[in-house]
């Protein structure tokens, strides 16, 4: 993000992912949306929450739906800064 610093804005997005470091990585960026003012979270963790139909059986990997879904969700929080 230093390098970042002087962008108008810069988006990241959170994680959902069948791990066991999916909520501390998505800890780190909530934590690092804090410290910097330029930095925006895109929430597909939340977005993707009860949609079991966004992913293959892997629980990774995203179905065409899913993947309609997440350029929705990165294109709406584009529009909306």
């Amino acid at each position: 993000m230093t390098l970042l610093s002087e962008q108008k804005r810069v988006v990241l997005i959170n994680v959902r992912v069948p791990r066991e470091w999916e909520s501390n990585n998505n800890d780190i960026l909530r934590g690092e949306a804090h410290r910097y003012p330029n930095l925006r979270i895109v929430d597909w963790h939340d977005a993707s929450a009860n949609h079991a139909e966004y992913f293959w059986n892997d629980g990774m990997h995203l179905r065409p739906e899913g993947a309609q879904a997440y350029v929705a969700l990165i294109l709406a929080a584009l529009a909306a800064q």
